[in-house]
């Protein structure tokens, strides 16, 4: 499994968490409400960050449950409710289980995981037949049409970092294809795109995203420090104007027996 780049002891990480919540999860929750959710479901969210998406739809299973999960379950401690159960797990290496949920949903976590086929196959066994999956991934295609050159400069850079690391930020244009090929039907996938000016919520989050491991990319000497100040430059003007990253949601049913 790649190392997660994105540690908990950051002192900041809980705020880009928050802040990650704040820009998807309106477009996360459009995605699940798509999905004929009964109350009475056991669900399973993995890579849950602070829990968002859960809370949000904890509500809505006054008579099933969601097992809250994250590899490093401290930012999701207090994630607390009748049923809702908040739990470590290594997707990669730890069991799933076999045909256990009614509901699995995950965000912009299998671009991170080099072994995202074995494990996109292990989530779908562990759903039930009839069962649902809502993955939301990104792809940062978007990002090489920048309008602004030192932006597609620095991202430019940043691909080729990540991609180092075994990260693929096109997961998210992928994914359809991969489920296809697993044999899920009902599916259907929307690619959301924002466009947002220098100093917005948006660019924030993803200032506060790049600085997190910025040392790293510098040391890797797959990105320069003047590419650096010039992406920080053109996130902090609001007269400069950005697109850079498609957030695909995708569900799907497993088939039933």
């Amino acid at each position: 499994m790649v190392k997660y780049i994105f540690h908990h002891d950051i002192p900041s990480e809980s705020d880009r968490m928050d802040q990650m919540a704040d820009v998807l999860d309106g477009v996360s929750r459009n995605h699940l409400r798509r999905i004929p959710i009964q109350k009475h479901w056991k669900c399973l969210e993995v890579g849950a960050g602070n829990g968002s998406l859960s809370k949000w739809l904890s509500p809505n299973l006054p008579e099933g449950n969601i097992r809250v999960t994250d590899i490093n379950p401290d930012l999701i401690a207090d994630v607390t409710g009748p049923n809702l159960t908040v739990h470590g797990l290594n997707v990669v290496e730890d069991d799933l289980g076999e045909e256990i949920y009614d509901l699995v949903f995950l965000r912009a976590v299998l671009h991170h995981i080099a072994e995202r086929e074995a494990v996109l196959t292990k989530l779908i066994r562990s759903l039930k037949p009839g069962g649902w999956i809502f993955i939301h991934e990104p792809d940062m295609h978007p990002s090489r049409a920048a309008p602004d050159e030192a932006v597609r400069v620095f991202w430019s850079q940043f691909f080729s970092w990540a991609s180092s690391l075994g990260i693929d930020y096109t997961t998210g244009t992928q994914i359809p294809q991969m489920l296809t090929e697993r044999g899920m039907t009902n599916m259907s996938a929307w690619g959301d795109t924002a466009v947002y000016p220098g100093g917005s919520e948006y660019a924030l989050w993803l200032q506060l995203t790049i600085a997190e491991i910025a040392d790293k990319m510098l040391a890797s000497e797959n990105a320069t420090r003047e590419s650096l100040d010039r992406f920080n430059q053109a996130s902090e003007d609001p007269d400069r104007w950005h697109m850079s990253v498609s957030f695909v949601g995708t569900i799907a049913m497993k088939q039933s027996a």
